[in-house]
């Protein structure tokens, strides 16, 4: 095989294709991505190649979309009309789980050692993670009560989307939960003193009215 970002990717996904569908995911090519539907929403796992010629770099995320929660962010957040119905509600890269960050290939022998890999690790830990954490009430004791670093909080959207699981959960302590999250935000981003606290306002001002 000659290697190249198209063959890697696709060399991959094939040999993975079996093992994901034991779990109940079919490729997407729509998604760019394997895709295991739930009621409400769906896990998807992705497949990132970088081109370093002669190597390649590859890497993994699992993602969790929750459609009610991605419905009211995106009264917030402007997303374009394509990507709507695949935004996700958490997204977790491989190394999360202890594994490599990015995967060199540099022939085919290095694909079955990422495959190999990815299907420890995604067995061992990663399916039952996409299964907890796909559950709004685990989502919520996750981000709003134990605050457990499972997802990185880097763009005003994550800063939203706890407060709306809290809200969907009916958390006791949602005003505390909007508090946390809009000081969080300011604390962070002192540079944007308006925009982001504001939006941050207007999606509580819109949660307490449900």
């Amino acid at each position: 095989m000659i290697l190249s970002k198209a063959t890697v990717k696709k060399a991959t996904t094939k040999e993975l294709d079996n093992f994901f569908k034991d779990y109940g995911y079919k490729f997407n090519a729509k998604a760019e991505g394997f895709l295991r539907y739930f009621n409400g929403g769906f896990n998807k796992i992705g497949i990132s190649v970088v081109d370093y010629r002669p190597k390649f770099e590859v890497s993994f995320y699992f993602i969790i979309r929750i459609d009610d929660i991605e419905k009211i962010i995106q009264k917030f957040i402007f997303v374009l009309e394509q990507y709507k119905e695949f935004t996700w509600t958490l997204n977790i890269s491989i190394d999360h789980f202890g594994a490599f960050k990015s995967h060199p290939i540099s022939d085919e022998n290095s694909i079955h050692d990422l495959v190999k890999e990815v299907k420890d690790v995604y067995s061992n830990q990663v399916d039952a993670f996409l299964k907890k954490y796909s559950q709004i009430s685990n989502l919520d004791q996750a981000l709003n009560v134990d605050h457990i670093k499972i997802e990185n909080i880097t763009n005003l959207d994550d800063f939203i989307r706890p407060i709306i699981i809290a809200k969907l959960n009916n958390n006791k302590d949602f005003d505390k939960v909007c508090e946390w999250y809009y000081r969080k935000y300011t604390e962070e981003y002192p540079l944007d003193p308006d925009e982001g606290p504001n939006k941050i306002k207007e999606a509580i001002n819109y949660l307490r009215t449900l």
